[in-house]
């Protein structure tokens, strides 16, 4: 069961859940891949959805064209905040990720596609690693990490409605 409301997020990360692949084999080899690999098509969910990827700022336009290539549209794409800066670990997205999630929870970051609040976000990464580590550090924020299987196959919205 997908969740729709003006109050829920629903953020997917790029490489590896939305198109391409999220082993990093060379930046032309994974930006040929994004164009011939869509993974899943967010817009048949009938949601709002943005993208929260790692990739710094210079690939957004890349990003929205390779979106746009393969007729897809999210409101929003978040990239790091560094212009070529590429993370050196894990932690190091898992503390970006987080930040940016937190961020729009406590309305540090306004999200103008809608009026509402957003109280509840839904992160979508086919990394398990990011998955699990988000998880770990969500304390009293209403968020949840998971899988696009997840997302599909079974309901885990009800930890955000709580």
């Amino acid at each position: 069961m997908i969740i729709k409301s003006a109050s829920l997020m629903y953020l997917f990360d790029f490489d590896g859940t939305v198109a391409g692949s999220d082993d990093w084999g060379g930046y032309i080899k994974n930006c040929l891949l994004s164009f011939r690999q869509l993974h899943i098509n967010p817009g048949v969910l009938d949601i709002r959805w943005c993208i929260l990827t790692s990739r710094p700022k210079i690939d957004k336009l890349l990003v929205h064209s390779i979106c746009k290539f393969h007729n897809i549209h999210p409101e929003i794409i978040f990239t790091s905040p560094t212009l070529l800066w590429k993370f050196k670990n894990v932690q190091q997205e898992v503390d970006f990720k987080e930040k940016i999630i937190k961020d729009i929870l406590d309305n540090n970051i306004e999200i103008g596609y809608t009026p509402s609040k957003i109280t509840k976000i839904c992160y979508i990464d086919n990394n398990d690693e990011m998955v699990i580590k988000l998880n770990s550090v969500r304390g009293d924020y209403k968020f949840l990490a998971m899988s696009v299987a997840d997302l599909i196959n079974r309901d885990f919205m009800q930890l955000l409605l709580d």
